[in-house]
């Protein structure tokens, strides 16, 4: 009788789970509201949220959006707007998160969204895989989704996110599911895509939870985020995918080049080509095992000081513990300089590396490892291959939250200005590798051998 009565309120939950996907609705009133605030509480946070756009233009911008609106607006809808309301300010440090009813709808199984995984992007079509239970089609080309060719579709998933274009396609190939049920594509979905016999093709799918998408394509997917092999006794290769765990990642490290070292391997591929940042002192943890040139990894920067970053410092100070104390005493609207002159050098390690060594990036390559990537070609550490990165060598990051009172949702925005650390303050680009490598339409990893071959060299 108990587990009957468990099954019950389980149903009941999932039952009230999607008929809230349907019926809650914010009014036009309370979004705009809502995007008002954001825009005051990021001013205020924000080192300069205008460098680029001005305010003039962002007001215009929004307000032009916010005549468009209708008088209600669902949970996706809403965060469409939101998005496209960030994305004017053209950074990928200020943004919107998914709402937490659709997390929580998408954890429940309700939330399903279409069965398509995107690769990339080129031009007219989406590389993709269908993964429907029913049906499994590996590196199709999608040109139209319910009449709506993917040119347009991709153009309006691009207005979802701010930064640079490269950071923003990837972006819109991570979340391409999430972005097109904004965009109010859902299922039935037809499609039409050209096939690998290059043969034209029509298919009528329906949509599947987060957990079979989940399962269908993350079954050989790797989540540590650092892993070492030695390829075939010749070179090793690690694949740096996130800066978290400081005291983990230096026992990492120990043990890499403790190996590198008693196997006598002297050519090292570094992979930062997933790597979204995190912690950037696990950055210069790394290059004290591969350089003994003195540097730094940020020119003069700043961080400002607001009530709305004092506030999220005391709300989360098991994260900030006390590093923050004396910018907690600063009066708001002051800047805390951040960056100087002086010249890290690199502390001794037991195995040190002294090979060949090369970094791979890509416009994944973002805010702590961009950071890193920064680092290494300013002072020529290391050879850099691959793609440019995600976002310019100046850049603002350190986020802060913002909590939108009417409608729940919480917003996010940068704290600190990032100088490169060559302080050219001047320079809006990313980070170009020494070597340009593509991606390969096939799928090939092109990159990873370009840079065994120079490592042959």
């Amino acid at each position: 009788m108990k587990k009957l009565i468990v099954i019950c309120l389980f149903l009941i939950v999932l039952i009230s789970f999607a008929q809230a996907q349907d019926s809650l609705k914010y009014s036009k009133q309370q979004v705009a509201g809502d995007i008002a605030l954001l825009i005051s509480s990021a001013a205020d946070i924000h080192p300069n949220l205008y460098h680029d756009i001005s305010r003039q233009q962002l007001t215009n911008k929004i307000d032009s959006l916010v005549k468009t609106l209708p008088d209600s607006l669902s949970d996706l809808t809403a965060y469409r707007t939101f998005a496209e309301a960030t994305a004017f300010i053209n950074e990928g440090h200020t943004g919107i998160n998914i709402p937490k009813l659709i997390r929580a709808q998408r954890k429940a199984g309700v939330f399903k969204t279409i069965p398509l995984q995107a690769v990339d992007f080129n031009g007219h079509y989406f590389l993709a895989n269908i993964i429907s239970p029913n049906l499994n089609l590996k590196g199709i080309k999608v040109t139209v989704i319910n009449g709506k060719t993917s040119a347009d579709i991709f153009k309006q998933m691009m207005a979802l996110r701010g930064g640079l274009p490269a950071f923003r396609k990837a972006s819109v190939i991570a979340n391409f599911r999430i972005y097109l049920a904004a965009l109010g594509i859902t299922q039935p979905y037809l499609i039409d895509y050209i096939d690998q016999q290059s043969q034209k093709q029509q298919v009528e799918v329906t949509g599947i939870t987060e957990s079979e998408y989940v399962a269908a394509t993350t079954v050989v997917k790797d989540t540590k985020n650092y892993t070492f092999n030695i390829v075939n006794n010749a070179y090793g290769y690690l694949n740096f995918k996130w800066m978290d765990n400081y005291d983990g990642f230096k026992r990492f490290c120990d043990s890499v080049f403790r190996v590198m070292d008693e196997q006598d391997i002297h050519k090292l591929i570094i992979d930062l080509r997933e790597n979204g940042g995190g912690n950037s002192a696990l950055g210069r943890l790394l290059l004290d095992y591969i350089t003994i040139t003195p540097y730094r990894m940020a020119g003069e920067s700043e961080r400002k000081v607001s009530q709305g970053f004092k506030d999220h410092i005391m709300a989360n100070k098991n994260l900030y513990g006390n590093n923050y104390d004396d910018l907690l005493k600063m009066p708001n609207g002051a800047f805390l300089k951040i960056g100087n002159d002086d010249f890290y050098k690199p502390e001794d390690r037991k195995y040190r590396y002294k090979g060949k060594v090369c970094f791979l990036i890509g416009s994944n390559t973002f805010s702590s490892a961009n950071m890193l990537s920064a680092t290494i070609k300013d002072f020529k550490l290391a050879t850099l291959i691959g793609e440019p990165t995600g976002e310019p060598g100046n850049d603002y990051g350190e986020l802060c939250d913002i909590k939108l009172p009417q409608t729940g949702f919480i917003a996010f925005t940068s704290t600190t200005l990032w100088v490169r650390p060559n302080n050219d303050k001047t320079d809006n680009k990313p980070i170009y590798p020494d070597y340009i490598v593509q991606k390969s339409p096939s799928g090939d990893d092109n990159v990873l051998k370009f840079a065994v071959g120079w490592l042959a060299k």
